[in-house]
């Protein structure tokens, strides 16, 4: 079996004190997070980071603390690890890949759990609205 690395990231920004998260819809139609292949030399805060930029025009903040690694096979004997982080933005427009994304989404919590396509997906989100709300809780 061959094995593929990649890093990603769940990324915020906050609107109305609330967490809204950017998904991309990819050219195959899956709806997911920013992510992508590690590049040689490259640390997987490195690549989620890159990734996020390259696919959103966003230049994110990587919070300390949460990753989530997630596996799964995919076609032609391939298995795909991914590494995910939660990252954050403020005061900036996100604007799409040409040719790798078909549209991104600015969605609220509930919303993105409905329009994400894989359960690992909706699982991360899960996890990662549990820490933002950690997140916020312990900043007042």
């Amino acid at each position: 079996m061959n094995h593929e690395y990649a890093a990603g990231a769940i990324l915020y920004t906050m609107i109305e004190h609330h967490p809204y998260f950017i998904l991309v819809q990819e050219t195959d139609g899956h709806i997911g997070f920013p992510k992508g292949h590690i590049e040689l030399n490259e640390t997987e805060e490195e690549t989620a980071l890159r990734e996020v930029l390259e696919e959103t025009s966003i230049n994110a903040k990587i919070i300390p603390g949460f990753y989530q690694k997630v596996q799964y096979e995919k076609e032609y004997n391939v298995m795909k690890h991914v590494t995910y982080f939660l990252a954050y933005y403020e005061h900036q427009q996100e604007a799409k890949q040409q040719n790798e994304i078909d549209q991104l989404y600015l969605l609220s919590y509930e919303e993105s759990i409905q329009k994400l396509t894989y359960e690992n997906s909706k699982e991360l989100l899960k996890l990662a609205i549990h820490e933002i709300k950690e997140e916020n809780s312990s900043n007042k």
